[in-house]
């Protein structure tokens, strides 16, 4: 084990976070490991640019009941049958999903998110990823769910008529957005990358 060690510190894997997660695969596969043999590598995959969040539709629903609204999930990602969009931000953490990366992930107070209604009281909301500062590649997003659940909820009323006061939103804090590491901005969908502009 010290020799793979000393091979892999000579390595561009020579990153101790990475050497560690190659180390510990390696180990755990039971599979007798030589000087020479090459380390395995993840091929990176091309991961999504946005989620959606049906599991999350229960909580949805339960705060649209105060308001006798009934509305179901649309499962169906399609922007062309939307009668109605709007754009905003929500809140999450991501994990980098590259294993030769070193960064511990991120907070992000500005998810951007893209809300719509469909006919016969159906709603569903794209969820944009971001990017990793360190590598760049798309994270894997840790939604903040009361988040979601109460812009998703907020809109949802006020497209339907029910007379709210505007919620004072948790006012962002902290580096300023990185457009080019925001997948809603990628796609113009962004509301704080929209602001941005102006």
């Amino acid at each position: 084990m010290l020799k793979l060690f000393i091979l892999l510190s000579k390595s561009k894997f020579g990153h101790p976070t990475v050497m560690f997660r190659l180390i510990s695969r390696l180990m755990a596969s039971n599979k007798p490991v030589l000087a020479n043999t090459p380390v395995p590598v993840n091929k990176s995959k091309k991961r999504p640019a946005w989620s959606m969040y049906p599991k999350l539709h229960d909580k949805v629903l339960e705060k649209l009941k105060e308001n006798q609204l009934n509305h179901t999930f649309n499962p169906k990602d399609e922007e062309h049958s939307a009668l109605k969009t709007y754009d905003t931000n929500i809140m999450g953490r991501f994990r980098c999903y590259n294993d030769e990366c070193s960064s511990p992930g991120w907070g992000s107070k500005v998810v951007a998110i893209t809300i719509r209604e469909f006919s016969g009281n159906r709603y569903n909301a794209r969820v944009y990823h971001q990017r990793c500062r360190e590598c760049e590649k798309v994270g894997r997003l840790i939604i903040n769910k009361s988040s979601y659940v109460d812009r998703v909820t907020y809109r949802i009323k006020k497209w339907n008529g029910v007379n709210m006061e505007r919620p004072k939103w948790e006012e962002y804090s902290g580096p300023p957005h990185d457009r080019k590491l925001c997948e809603g901005c990628r796609l113009g969908r962004c509301k704080k990358g929209k602001s941005d502009d102006e």
